[in-house]
């Protein structure tokens, strides 16, 4: 046997000690191993995140939080997005009910929850380019990305207007009554409004408006190959793809257009959630369900499905890319 002394064991406080700083090695061993791998993508949608302050919550059109997700809109003096935004002038469908059929009023104007819709995609939109809270770099990418697709696949071109131009701009109600942006008029909007004076009267967020109907002749849409060869007007069908928001600034009406590629004809609930039936079959809709869509369908609605998204911004002295000038 050798003579060498046996090890002794380390005092029991010490034992603990080192027990615990193993499990602590392996803890944190386990985490970095499950820490998620940042991609390009990841930080993209960290940025867009962060620019259009998703997280913020809000109340009553008003941040809760420390950051304003609309500090764009304020900046610009332009109501931010609330009830009056939202998707409204739905009609109720049910079994048998018939896509002819007049409903009393008290079933028209009805209006659906969430924010898929016209205006308030337009306002996110000119939110982002607005916002004087985000860096130039910031600002930069954002103020390229806010234009998506169009129905055939194109992306408009942003203006090279600097961004103290755009920060120098003010929401002006009195100038949807102005007589020189008489081409609203060619528009479709409502200037109900207005006064002899050409003074806006009526609530100040009732000046941005979404357009009722394109005038026929006055558009140039592109449209899907499967439409060409309708006999009814190709840009009469494409038009029910696409709204656009009029927002009264100092510099004159802008237009900004969306698409919305969901089918115009499709019934939703009051969550904007589509049914998977059209207005056209509401006679497969279950005994007692209510489907909602707009009445006339003449241009494009959103669902949390297919939301809508801008494909262009035309500021004041600017007629949006699709406007032919036609008839009026």
């Amino acid at each position: 046997m050798s003579g060498a002394r046996e090890p002794r064991p380390l005092p029991k406080p010490v034992r603990w000690l080192v027990s615990l700083l193993a499990v602590m090695a392996v803890v944190a061993l386990g985490m970095l191993t499950l820490r998620p791998v940042t991609t390009d993508g990841d930080a993209e949608a960290s940025l867009k995140s962060t620019i259009q302050g998703k997280e913020t919550p809000v109340k009553d059109g008003k941040p809760t939080g420390a950051a304003d997700r609309w500090q764009g809109l304020r900046a610009a003096g332009i109501p931010t997005p609330g009830t009056w935004s939202r998707q409204t002038g739905m009609t109720v469908f049910t079994r048998g009910s018939g896509i002819d059929t007049v409903k009393p009023e008290s079933y028209y104007g009805k209006q659906i929850a969430g924010d898929p819709g016209p205006i308030d995609t337009a306002l996110a939109s000119l939110d982002t380019i607005l916002d004087p809270g985000i860096s130039q770099d910031e600002w930069h990418n954002a103020y390229t990305a806010v234009l998506k697709e169009d129905a055939s696949g194109q992306i408009q071109v942003m203006g090279g207007a600097p961004r103290y131009w755009w920060a120098g701009r003010k929401y002006t109600p009195d100038m949807m009554c102005s007589p020189s942006s008489a081409h609203t008029l060619m528009l479709a909007y409502d200037t109900g409004s207005c006064t002899a004076d050409n003074t806006w009267q009526g609530e100040e967020h009732a000046a941005i408006q979404t357009i009722q109907y394109y005038q026929p002749g006055s558009t140039s849409f592109p449209v899907p190959d499967d439409e060409g060869s309708s006999t009814t007007n190709p840009q009469t069908l494409a038009a029910r793809s696409y709204s656009t928001v009029a927002v009264p600034m100092d510099d004159g009406i802008w237009h900004i257009t969306v698409y919305c590629p969901a089918n115009p004809d499709m019934l939703l609930d009051r969550n904007a959630d589509e049914l998977g039936i059209t207005a056209w079959q509401a006679d497969r809709l279950g005994a007692g369900v209510q489907g909602l869509a707009d009445p006339w369908r003449m241009t494009g609605i959103g669902t949390r499905q297919r939301p809508c998204r801008t494909v262009e911004i035309a500021v004041g002295g600017q007629l949006p890319y699709w406007f032919t000038g036609g008839t009026t």
